[in-house]
């Protein structure tokens, strides 16, 4: 069971996700590190005049079983200010793509291919989503329905601007379409597969050609600020992204960084892939200190 670690202020936890904690005044302790988070943690143990406003939390939970203790706080699900998006993305014609090439397999998941893409004389990342008897029946589908359903969310609330991919849309990808390009080298589809017996449909977003993963070999006290700025905004749109992994966290140019992979993110109308249910409150706090902890402590160095 991973391990994370939270403040103990349950007046933040009950504002989260609505309110930013990077619009606080001053920033928590625990956002303006300068050091490795278990180096600071355990300096603290060691001294017994540190006020607890200067305090760094090394308050741990182990799963959802202990949050209990704050009683109502963990099986609330009520967001008042919440409400379907009314915008929709737009679906794209595609005949207006051109097909460029497929990225590297490493790129790839089960399920999905990636595919470069000219289209408005710019260069997209086409995420195409198909029927693969190595996913559960229809999963295919509900990824991709995630990830729709997730770009609805930025484009409505608007939070996330910078932190995620631009989309332009979402589209589907005719037998006709897939069999034009199927035979193009640099769109080469796995030929053990016969891609005409599979519908794609697909979401049409910003391209980063030289995008490194956030990791220890590259990050710095300001991108992962930056990461934990990106993942508050994506929270103030109500989108879990229930993969808080550093392979999801990008940097692009300079100090931005951007989440990428939403197809098995979350929202209150979506209950998840699986018909998991409406999304307690909590877990937004949980998974902003997934985050925290996977950047302060286990990837800045030491």
């Amino acid at each position: 069971m991973r391990v994370i670690s939270i403040p103990h202020d349950l007046d933040v936890y009950q504002g989260y996700p609505e309110s930013s904690l990077f619009k606080l005044d001053p920033l928590p302790t625990y956002l303006t590190l300068s050091r490795n988070l278990s180096e600071i943690i355990e300096e603290q143990k060691q001294q017994k005049d540190v006020p607890p406003e200067a305090r760094i939390p090394d308050f741990t939970i182990h799963g959802l079983a202990a949050i209990r203790s704050y009683g109502d706080y963990h099986d609330d699900t009520n967001f008042p200010d919440y409400a379907t998006p009314l915008v929709n993305l737009p679906q794209i014609d595609p005949e207006k793509l051109k097909f460029l090439r497929r990225l590297d397999k490493e790129s790839d998941c089960e399920g999905h291919w990636n595919f470069v893409v000219e289209y408005e004389s710019r260069e997209w990342l086409l995420k195409a989503y198909y029927d693969d008897s190595t996913v559960e029946e229809g999963e295919w589908f509900e990824r991709f329905d995630a990830e729709r359903n997730a770009y609805t969310h930025f484009k409505q609330y608007k939070h996330a601007v910078g932190a995620v991919p631009a989309c332009e849309g979402w589209v589907e990808l005719s037998m006709d379409h897939i069999a034009s390009f199927r035979d193009n080298p640099m769109c080469r589809i796995d030929t053990e597969r016969d891609p005409v017996d599979f519908p794609l449909v697909g979401i049409l977003i910003e391209f980063f050609p030289d995008a490194q993963e956030l990791s220890k070999d590259n990050i710095t006290f300001a991108l992962a600020e930056n990461a934990m700025r990106g993942i508050c905004g994506i929270h103030g749109c109500y989108v879990l992204q229930n993969d808080i992994e550093d392979r999801n966290c990008l940097v692009v140019s300079g100090d931005r960084v951007v989440w990428v992979d939403f197809d098995v993110s979350r929202t209150p109308i979506s209950g998840g892939s699986r018909d998991e249910g409406a999304i307690p409150r909590v877990y937004f706090w949980i998974e902003f200190n997934t985050a925290w902890e996977l950047f302060y402590q286990k990837e800045i160095p030491k």
